[in-house]
């Protein structure tokens, strides 16, 4: 697995299809979203099919994505389970990760990627994890709205303003999520087909973002060549 060319498997089939249908899912929301609240230029709205058509459109499938995510987890919640264990798996030694990293991606020759054994490195645990939150703080203040049409004006506040601030927070954090899925920034160079092609990245990639699970597949491999 050594040279800078080599490549190694990262996601299957069905997380790339999953997180393709979800993020096509996401954009549509945040702009019906967008539309709705106004942010968008009227012109556009109407383009996009009009202000009451864009309100069913994100009510619609912002039910059918959180009913769908529950399933999702209730039928794989071993995975799910072990998935937020990972998240949850931070260290304050590890909130120097992102410095060290970017230090590496500067000099590289004089500094050495930082080291950590998880499958995930730590800033994209972080990241995640405040997706996560943040997603589903959105959706359930989205399905509040739906079934409490005749809830107390004050509730029906409530729940509009945490649905709208937290989409805020939501799209930031989104952004960063993104900024580093799309492989532009040089710490993550060749990322993209992790998710978005045929699930492998570079070795050398791996190496400096996830080390121990790199050592972990050479391990594995091998186990199954004995």
């Amino acid at each position: 697995m050594g040279g800078g060319a080599e490549r190694i498997h990262r996601h299957g089939r069905w997380p790339r299809w999953l997180h393709g249908a979800n993020a096509l899912a996401m954009l549509l929301l945040i702009g019906s979203g967008l539309a709705i609240g106004g942010r968008l230029p009227a012109s556009w709205t109407a383009l996009l099919g009009g202000h009451e058509r864009l309100n069913a459109l994100h009510q619609g499938l912002g039910l059918a994505l959180v009913l769908a995510v529950a399933l999702l987890m209730l039928v794989v919640r071993g995975d799910s389970c072990r998935l937020l264990r990972e998240l949850l798996h931070l260290h304050w030694r590890e909130l120097r990760w992102p410095l060290e990293l970017l230090r590496h991606a500067v000099r590289p020759g004089h500094h050495a990627p930082p080291a950590h054994d998880g499958r995930l490195d730590p800033l994209q645990r972080l990241v995640m994890l405040l997706l996560l939150l943040s997603a589903a703080i959105v959706g359930v203040a989205g399905v509040g709205l739906l079934l409490a049409v005749d809830a107390p004006r004050g509730l029906l506040a409530l729940l509009v303003r945490t649905h709208v601030y937290v989409s805020w927070l939501m799209l930031g954090v989104l952004a960063l999520h993104v900024l580093a899925g799309s492989g532009i920034l040089s710490t993550h160079r060749g990322i993209a087909r992790s998710m978005f092609g045929d699930g492998t990245v570079p070795v050398a990639l791996a190496e400096r973002l996830w080390p121990g699970w790199v050592e972990a597949q050479r391990r594995q491999r091998r186990v199954d060549r004995s």
